[in-house]
């Protein structure tokens, strides 16, 4: 499917951000409806077919006829794709980001309690060396 996208993204730029956000689907399934497609390809999942037909050179200019007609359908819908593309992963890096913030405070919590601990048995050990040496020499 990264194929298709790369692909499309300098010959349908509209397909291209639709079928990487939530749109995904309704453009696959646009594009599958628009372009020939015979009924052998019944069993072939979606994103097959669309590479066949997107890797196909014939078929170029009336991807773009499509990008076109989708373009203009979405926006009688008032949907613009690409502040869909744009918008969604920054939302769900945010939502990540802040549910981890507890695992991420207790991480750093028991590191930092580690190196204490680890701190404190040198220097019991370096004291406790220094008040041998002190008394085997008296």
């Amino acid at each position: 499917m990264d194929q298709v996208q790369s692909i499309l993204k300098h010959i349908a730029p509209n397909l291209a951000s639709a079928l990487k956000g939530p749109f995904s689907g309704v453009a696959s399934q646009f594009m599958l409806g628009k372009l020939d497609t015979d009924t052998t390809t019944e069993g072939i999942p979606a994103e097959q077919q669309l590479a066949e037909l997107v890797n196909d050179a014939n078929n170029l200019q009336l991807i773009k006829n499509i990008d076109e007609e989708f373009s203009k359908q979405m926006s009688t819908l008032n949907i613009d794709t690409y502040s869909i593309e744009n918008t969604s992963p920054h939302t769900d890096a945010q939502s990540s980001i802040s549910s981890q913030k507890p695992q991420i405070i207790l991480s750093a919590l028991f590191l930092i309690a580690y190196f204490l601990m680890l701190a404190a048995i040198f220097v019991v050990e370096v004291s406790t060396r220094l008040i041998w040496k002190k008394v085997k020499t008296h």
